[in-house]
């Protein structure tokens, strides 16, 4: 009886092409049928090359009592070096024992020739969450330069309509300031009513350009009605002090 039991083998092999280059691996599953320990010798049989075939792990086994053991027979060569049908089966032989003592498997058969169909493409591969995420992070940085971007537009717009409103306000304060001076040193009430246009006049064009600027400056129609409303606002307490000080005169 035979130290070693072979189970579990394939019937055929199927190759794989991969670079020009047929290859495959076949499986056996070798049990220790004895109460002993016993060392295996593994070897291939086959009607081809040898050089085709490799036993992953060595030729020795060592096997305790019962143990079974997985063995690896990889095959493999070059596209186009063999065509047709071949087969090879693998052989246990107890160690000291290798004419007496051995058990062949069956056979396994693969096909071996050109017009074997290349392995398929491995299947794309899936987007991880990490991935997915630092996807959705680049869109949000990018929305949020835009946004900064913007910002920093809006508030250089905003900072040129503040500075050109002060220069307005500055300016129509001294205009009234200078009128009630001039107003102030005349008693002849004939020449405080030929300046008086002159003055209002003057107040008014200036008035006019600057409120031309600030509105050419604004940005959105929110602002250019508020810009507007306070330019009004502004000449009219210039029309009511000049009125106030045209009283006073009288």
């Amino acid at each position: 009886m035979a130290s070693f039991h072979i189970s579990e083998g394939p019937e055929t092999l199927d190759l794989e092409q991969n670079d020009g280059v047929l290859s495959g691996l076949a499986r056996f599953s070798v049990t220790n049928s004895t109460d002993s320990h016993r060392v295996g010798i593994l070897t291939v049989r086959s009607d081809a090359a040898a050089s085709w075939f490799d036993i992953e792990g060595g030729s020795d086994r060592s096997f305790q009592p019962g143990e079974t053991r997985v063995v690896k027979v990889r095959v493999g060569l070059q596209a186009g070096e063999a065509n047709g049908e071949h087969a090879f089966q693998l052989r246990v032989a107890r160690e000291g024992e290798r004419d007496d003592d051995w058990i062949d498997s069956a056979p396994v058969r693969f096909l071996a020739g050109n017009d074997l169909a290349p392995a398929p493409a491995p299947p794309p591969e899936e987007v991880l969450y990490e991935d997915a995420e630092r996807r959705i992070d680049w869109r949000f940085a990018r929305f949020g330069e835009l946004m900064i971007g913007i910002d920093r537009i809006d508030g250089i717009n905003q900072r040129t309509v503040q500075t050109r409103r002060k220069r307005a306000i500055v300016l129509g304060i001294v205009t009234l300031l200078v009128t009630l001076i001039i107003l102030s040193d005349f008693d002849d009430d004939r020449i405080v009513w030929l300046l008086l246009p002159a003055v209002l006049a003057f107040a008014a064009w200036t008035l006019w350009k600057r409120k031309a600027h600030l509105l050419t400056a604004a940005v959105g129609g929110n602002e250019i009605r508020l810009l507007k409303t306070k330019e009004e606002t502004l000449a009219r307490r210039i029309r009511a002090a000049l009125e106030r000080a045209i009283a006073g005169q009288g």
